[in-house]
């Protein structure tokens, strides 16, 4: 694996393929737009930004994590998919780019809920699909406790992934 996106546009097309997948490379002309659209069956459309981590640091190019954040602070789906160390797989919601920016993954807890362990054969891609294709995640600042979201919004995300949910 020696991609910078780890695989991991390769893998969301080859693992959620009822998504219609665009690959964006906007060089020069903007600052920051993730590489990755999406469009899930019933419309709902989002941007991702795919990233490798050896470690916990994620480096981002100019303006990739204000992006991600100003479009989760005015309602759109944003996440960045990170594949730490080959065999984990986290999304977080743009809203925290940020955040992970300045300090790391661990910035946001090792317990964090959507990260997945055990390579892609053992990644939940229903979760993940469920997540991308639901509500919008309008998290910008991290909770109080690192790993879980707290309140209305780790409660409509849990219930969103939740087994037997309509999304899973």
């Amino acid at each position: 694996m020696t991609k910078i996106d780890g695989g991991l546009r390769a893998l969301l097309r080859g693992k959620i393929p009822e998504f219609h997948w665009t690959s964006i490379e906007t060089g020069g002309t903007a600052n920051g737009v993730p590489d990755t659209n999406y469009l899930a069956p019933g419309g709902a459309e989002g941007w991702i930004e795919c990233k490798r981590a050896r470690f916990w640091s994620v480096e981002f190019q100019t303006g990739q994590a204000a992006w991600l954040h100003r479009r989760a602070r005015l309602g759109g789906r944003a996440w960045l998919a990170v594949r730490r160390a080959g065999d984990e797989l986290w999304l977080v919601p743009g809203g925290l780019a940020l955040a992970v920016e300045r300090g790391g993954l661990l910035a946001l807890g090792e317990a964090w809920d959507w990260r997945w362990q055990g390579g892609p054969g053992r990644w939940a891609w229903g979760e993940a699909r469920a997540l991308l294709a639901g509500p919008a995640v309008a998290i910008t600042a991290l909770p109080d406790s690192p790993g879980r979201l707290r309140g209305a919004a780790g409660r409509a995300a849990r219930a969103r992934t939740a087994p037997g949910s309509q999304h899973t």
